[in-house]
């Protein structure tokens, strides 16, 4: 009987641990994303500016927890900016999405969890119009949308408080960069070295 009582027990305090060792993580976050570096000059003396301005970030994050403080990580992520040209074509804009992966590694501090994050990826990047898709007027120029693809990298650090066992709410801060060239039809070869500070808030769902 005492045999039977302490095996229950084992059986139990096993599967309380499992209830509470989470060995994964989903979020979503939105946020500021700002444009620094060339991406963001409005010198007009300076012939790699590009006019960038403050943008918004969004992002759905993945991570699986080899152990308590590394593991490995996931991001889909869109960025989207604003062009500030002297022409206030507002119309106008930037966006960079695509995908993410790399590690993670953690330090739990009580309710608290603090991450860094290094991921390589893919992104296509753009620069087009809210107009209908072509040949648009960009000051005294006609101009069309223009497109490309290339590697991106990501590192940031992250703050996770635990509202619950299973829900976090999540401060991100990292800095992106790609470098693309943008053309239209194999025409208009365009490079541009696209670099942001994103900064946001969400949600997390331990797994």
């Amino acid at each position: 009987m005492k045999k039977i009582l302490l095996i229950a027990g084992l059986l139990i305090s096993s599967l309380s641990y499992a209830q509470i060792e989470h060995k994964g993580l989903i979020g979503f976050s939105i946020g500021k994303s700002i444009p620094t570096g060339d991406f963001a000059s409005k010198d007009h003396s300076n012939e790699e500016g590009k006019y960038a301005d403050l943008g918004i970030n969004y992002t759905i994050d993945g991570a699986y927890f080899i152990n308590e403080t590394f593991g490995i990580s996931a991001t889909l992520f869109s960025n989207d900016w604003e062009l500030d040209h002297y022409t206030n074509h507002k119309e106008w804009y930037y966006s960079s999405t695509g995908y993410l992966i790399g590690g993670i590694a953690t330090i739990p501090k009580g309710n608290f969890n603090f991450d860094f994050k290094l991921q390589f990826g893919y992104a296509t990047s753009k620069r087009g119009s809210l107009g209908v898709s072509g040949l648009h007027s960009f000051g005294d120029s006609i101009v069309p949308e223009l497109e490309g693809k290339a590697f991106a990298y990501s590192a940031g650090l992250g703050i996770r408080l635990h509202v619950t066992k299973r829900i976090d709410t999540m401060f991100n801060s990292s800095f992106f960069n790609t470098n693309a060239t943008l053309e239209k039809n194999g025409e208009h070869h365009i490079d541009y070295d696209i670099k942001a500070l994103n900064i946001t808030l969400g949600l997390g769902f331990q797994l």
